[in-house]
């Protein structure tokens, strides 16, 4: 069994324990109980975020392929060393890297993001909140089209491949690279896409929901992200700045509406199309 099987072993059920963990805990006006027998109308919905959602995977799994057969972009990750240094990132190790902080972290890397982009969704579709799903869906799309762009015209080493004084804490554990390497790749490090999506993420929490545990569990996620790339060795200093500003953008773009005129066509054409296969079948289920 490769280590990429034994992580997703793992992985894969520690996920849904905690979006179910979570639904309830952050549930604190009950909207989602209340919602739970309409789950089934606000999916089909939501039909269309669902769709941008899922062409924003599948052009990540592209960009992962080209990254493995080209290694595309300007090699900027000596310049990047040089603006941001690891001083920082060396102090932390040196004060903090023990076995427990460690395996922390690097759980809190692989299994916090993914687990946030899992989570939120399910939860504004459970509560019947299809507004806030189709905010999410479209500013996790602009997050990852400005990613994408970037991660092919700079080609950055993270600092724990750029410089020996880094230690790879968490690349030194097979099953944690495993899962790495499977949504992502180490010269993807400007900006950092783990800040910018917490960042959206925690500016709909504050300013689209009145909900206030998951508002300030949005801040305190993002304050942990932060830190957990840094200690880690994931990202460089400028790719945090970076990642703030894009996420800032995306949420801005997509709450402002001004990026409905390239995303409203595609969803409703997509909706028409579903609704007729609908009607169609329903239609020859009828008729027999």
């Amino acid at each position: 069994m490769g280590p990429v099987l034994r992580a997703l072993i793992w992985f894969l059920p520690a996920l849904v324990l905690l979006v179910i963990i979570a639904l309830p805990l952050f549930d604190e006006d009950g909207k989602l109980r209340r919602n739970y027998d309409d789950f089934d109308s606000s999916l089909w919905k939501a039909r269309g975020g669902i769709l941008i959602l899922s062409l924003v995977f599948l052009a990540l799994q592209i960009e992962n392929l080209i990254q493995d057969s080209y290694e595309p972009g300007l090699r900027m990750s000596q310049q990047f060393y040089s603006f941001s240094g690891v001083s920082h990132v060396v102090w932390l190790q040196e004060n903090l890297a023990n076995g427990v902080v460690i395996h922390f972290f690097s759980l809190f890397y692989l299994v916090g993001l993914p687990f946030l982009l899992a989570f939120i969704p399910t939860f504004f579709l459970l509560r019947g909140e299809n507004d806030l799903f189709e905010l999410y869906a479209k500013a996790v799309a602009v997050n990852m089209v400005c990613l994408i762009v970037a991660y092919l015209s700079f080609h950055v080493w993270i600092p724990a491949f750029q410089s020996e004084s880094v230690l790879p804490l968490m690349h030194e554990i097979p099953q944690y690279e495993g899962i790495i390497k499977l949504v992502n790749r180490q010269v993807n490090s400007f900006p950092s896409g783990h800040t910018s999506l917490t960042f959206t993420l925690m500016l709909i929490a504050l300013y689209k929901t009145e909900l206030k545990r998951l508002a300030w569990f949005g801040v305190a996620f993002t304050v942990l992200t932060v830190f957990a790339i840094t200690f880690l060795g994931s990202h460089w200093f400028v790719d945090v700045l970076g990642g703030m500003a894009v996420g800032s953008f995306a949420y801005w773009i997509t709450s402002t509406g001004k990026i409905d005129p390239f995303f409203e066509p595609i969803m409703e054409r997509f909706d028409r199309l579903t609704l007729r296969w609908s009607k169609e079948r329903t239609y020859r289920k009828d008729k027999t």
